[in-house]
């Protein structure tokens, strides 16, 4: 089961909009849902943002990101030849900080468990999360007084007398195990949300995690395969999320991403960097010369490192996670940059990590994904999966009814 604190769906309403606003822009795709509840991508808006509009998710330049939402909106609507309202905003990065919580209880054999008691225990569950978001917070940040809500909450699993199982309502047993993933933001970054979507004349429909989102439309190559790791390298951070069994465990942050690679670029051959990013697309897309190619890659060898070298501390701070499963996503703007693939794949970093077997890396396509599709044509880049991905929140609370 999910929750969104948001989420109110309208009878009849087949179309809507998500939205991912990162440092590099305001992207934004229309979706269309058909009958058996498969969305479809209608259109697509990619709005550019100045350097430090937006930093690590959080909104600086608000009548900037504004700007660029409305022309995002218009550019996916165009097409359709309608106004879309309705709106999904994603949430990533340092703003959405997703941990497991478990709680168990003992009760009486002889009755049947009820709808009510299961809610208590979620509940139970969910002022734990609180406390535990609360304290990796303080831990990483030094600030006790950042205020957090929850976005996003989903049973990963139900045990009844230690055997899982999928509806506990209405089953005897002297005990009722569950475990709940839950994705929690700064209260002001979802205030800040509301007031966009105000400016911009939409309703929202929810603000939700976009690794919980790209985790639950994964489609996994082997029917067999429902554990694996996704490493998402997005423009000023890198996540990484824990699947175990098709569900979402944990999620963790490292603050580096594809623009530092640019920044180093931009500081090592004097360019601006709006001129680094597009060195760095250049190189990406094997445009350069050879010779300029070696100088880009030169000047993303150490950043390069010291990204590795955070990624690997980062994975050994997934402190309840015993063993990764060795199938690794690649997804987001940096994969695009063929040193990351080459970087993640050299064998004396993952040594020191708990794999099962040794880590394959495989970049994520929109292939990968259930019941999501693209009309336009583009939306197979990797800066538009994690929108993408977005759809499924809708059609899972759409599949609840």
């Amino acid at each position: 089961m999910l929750n969104l604190p948001f989420l109110t769906l309208a009878k009849n309403q087949n179309k809507f909009l998500v939205v991912d606003i990162n440092s590099k822009s305001v992207i934004c795709l229309a979706i269309y849902v058909d009958v058996q509840n498969n969305a479809k991508i209608i259109g697509l808006g990619n709005s550019p943002l100045e350097e430090k509009a937006v930093s690590s998710g959080n909104i600086i330049d608000f009548d900037q990101v504004t700007e660029a939402l409305k022309q995002a909106v218009v550019k996916a609507t165009t097409d359709s030849g309608e106004k879309i309202k309705q709106v999904i905003f994603g949430v990533s990065g340092d703003l959405a900080l997703g941990l497991v919580t478990t709680a168990k209880a003992g009760r009486s054999q002889s009755t049947v468990i009820s709808e009510q008691e299961i809610k208590q225990v979620q509940q139970t569950i969910l002022e734990n999360a609180i406390i535990q978001a609360r304290n990796e917070i303080l831990e990483t940040t030094g600030n006790s007084d950042i205020e957090i809500e929850p976005i996003t909450t989903s049973n990963i699993y139900t045990k009844v007398n230690g055997r899982f199982i999928a509806n506990p309502i209405g089953v005897e047993g002297e005990s009722v195990e569950i475990a709940m993933f839950t994705a929690f933001t700064p209260s002001y970054h979802t205030k800040t949300l509301q007031k966009l979507a105000r400016k911009v004349g939409l309703n929202i429909l929810a603000i939700a995690s976009e690794m919980y989102a790209l985790t639950t439309s994964i489609r996994p190559g082997a029917p067999t395969l429902a554990d694996y790791v996704v490493i998402n390298i997005g423009s000023d951070f890198t996540d990484v999320a824990v699947v175990f069994g098709n569900g979402i465990v944990a999620t963790k942050c490292l603050c580096i991403g594809a623009d530092h690679f640019t920044k180093e670029i931009s500081l090592k051959m004097g360019l601006t960097f709006n001129e680094a990013e597009k060195m760095k697309a250049s190189y990406t897309y094997e445009k350069l010369a050879q010779s300029e190619s070696l100088v880009v890659q030169n000047c993303m060898h150490e950043t390069l490192e010291t990204w590795l070298d955070g990624l690997e501390l980062l994975f050994e701070e997934f402190s309840g996670v015993k063993t990764f499963a060795s199938n690794i996503f690649l997804v987001g703007e940096g994969s695009k940059l063929p040193d990351i693939y080459d970087f993640v794949s050299r064998e004396p970093w993952t040594k020191s990590i708990a794999f099962k077997a040794p880590p394959e890396f495989n970049k994520l396509k929109l292939d990968n994904m259930t019941k999501i599709s693209d009309s336009t044509g583009q939306a197979d880049q990797a800066e538009y999966l994690l929108p993408s991905a977005l759809a499924s929140i809708y059609l899972e609370m759409n599949s609840q009814g």
